[in-house]
């Protein structure tokens, strides 16, 4: 097999590796799948763990209630405002 044609294959593998990067971002960004980031909600064996473990040690419950807060404020924290809610004018 000719250099130039070894060349070749390995910079068309090179591009196609690319654009398929390319592709799966662009997919990720549009929240079609996970490519790169982390999953939301991969702790929720480790809470449901922490559940099981207040129930066996009370005092450790804090730990539980600490972390679902944690998770109750990153889930409000990017909701759009109410129309009507909190605006100080009254809904027409």
């Amino acid at each position: 097999m000719p250099v130039s044609k070894i060349v070749l294959v390995g910079v068309g593998i090179a591009l196609a590796v690319f654009l398929l990067d390319r592709l799966l971002r662009r997919m990720e960004g549009r929240g079609w799948i996970y490519y790169r980031t982390q999953r939301r909600g991969s702790a929720g064996v480790g809470n449901a763990l922490l559940g099981v473990h207040a129930l066996l040690e009370p005092d450790r419950r804090h730990v539980l209630e600490v972390r679902q807060a944690e998770v109750m404020e990153e889930e409000d924290a990017g909701d759009p405002p109410v129309p009507g809610g909190d605006g100080g004018e009254a809904a027409p």
